[in-house]
C-alpha cells in the first residue's frame, strides 16, 4: 500500500508523544489530549488523514501549553519573586497573591493559563504611597 510507510511515521510520532514525560503541570485538557492521542495512535491506515490531524492539533496545542507555562514560571520566578523580596506589606500581599493564582493556573487548560497571565501582571498600585 503506497501510504503503509506514512502511515507507519505518524503512528511512531504518535506512540513517541505518549512516551514522554509531561512534567508536573498535568490538567484534565492535557490528559484529555493524550487520550485522543493514544487512541489515534490504534487507528488503522484507514484513518490516517484522522490521526494525521491529532497529531497537528497536539502538536499546536503542547506548542502553546509549554510556551504558557514558560512564560507563568518566567513570571513568577522574575518578576514576582523581585518584587517579594524588595516591596511593602502590602505589596508584597498583592504579589503573593498573584504567585498562588499562577502556580494554580499552571495545572489548569491553556485558556485559563492565559487568562491567569493577563489577570495576575499589573503592578501594585500601592507602591507610589510607600
Amino acid at each position: 500500500h503506497p501510504y503503509f510507510y506514512h502511515d507507519r511515521r505518524i503512528t511512531d510520532k504518535l506512540k513517541n508523544i505518549l512516551s514522554q514525560d509531561y512534567g508536573r503541570y498535568s490538567s484534565d485538557e492535557l490528559r484529555s489530549w493524550l487520550q485522543r492521542v493514544r487512541d489515534a495512535s490504534n487507528f488503522g491506515i484507514n484513518r490516517l488523514a484522522e490521526k494525521e490531524a491529532i497529531l497537528a492539533n497536539f502538536e499546536a496545542y503542547d506548542e502553546e501549553r509549554q510556551d504558557l507555562e514558560h512564560r507563568i514560571l518566567e513570571q513568577i520566578h522574575i518578576r514576582i519573586h523581585d518584587h517579594l523580596v524588595e516591596e511593602n506589606k502590602r505589596c508584597r500581599s498583592h504579589y503573593m497573591r498573584q504567585k498562588i493564582s499562577l502556580e494554580i493556573a499552571l495545572k489548569h487548560s491553556n485558556t485559563k493559563k492565559r487568562e491567569a497571565l493577563l489577570k495576575n501582571s499589573s503592578d501594585c498600585y500601592l507602591r507610589k504611597f510607600f
